[in-house]
């Protein structure tokens, strides 16, 4: 039993002996001296009982559902952050590809982007040619921001233009 269950034991023992001691003395003034005593004593043992249970500390629950909330808080700025920097990431990327699409050309595009979300990097690959991968470069570095020496252009097929018959 805990604490509250060890003080209304208590209690209900004492009820019970009181009881007893009054069916012990026969009617009288004796017998209303007995029971204002005994109520007496019961009052004092029902706030001992009370004195006995030890509520918790509030400060200190408090305290750890502040820090809770805390956490709770830092974890959903955070995730919203790395939501906010992937939506940017994908978009440029869209951008990319959608602007070599205007050139005629077929690539694939990683892009990096940095703790606030600014594209820092890219990496693409795939089949251009040498005049539109220098429009491509120039596009990215002016509109998105993109340095040409922090855009790598891996593994890329470069196709001449075919001469018309």
């Amino acid at each position: 039993m805990g604490m509250l269950g060890n003080a209304v034991y208590r209690f209900l023992c004492c009820v019970i002996l009181c009881g007893i001691l009054c069916a012990l003395f026969p009617d009288g003034k004796i017998k209303g001296l007995v029971r204002t005593f005994l109520g007496i004593f019961l009052t004092v043992i029902l706030l001992s009982s009370f004195s006995v249970v030890e509520l918790p500390d509030l400060e200190e629950i408090k305290g750890d559902y502040l820090q809770q909330a805390q956490t709770a808080a830092f974890a959903g700025e955070e995730y919203t952050r790395q939501q906010y920097r992937e939506l940017i990431k994908q978009r440029v990327e869209a951008y990319i590809l959608d602007t070599a699409r205007q050139y005629g050309c077929a690539l694939t595009v990683q892009v990096e982007v940095d703790g606030d979300g600014y594209p820092v990097s890219a990496v693409l690959w795939g089949d251009i040619m040498p005049a539109e991968q220098k429009k491509l470069e120039t596009r990215i570095a002016e509109d998105l921001g993109i340095a040409k020496e922090d855009q790598h252009w891996n593994g890329l097929q470069t196709r001449k233009k075919s001469a018309l018959p």
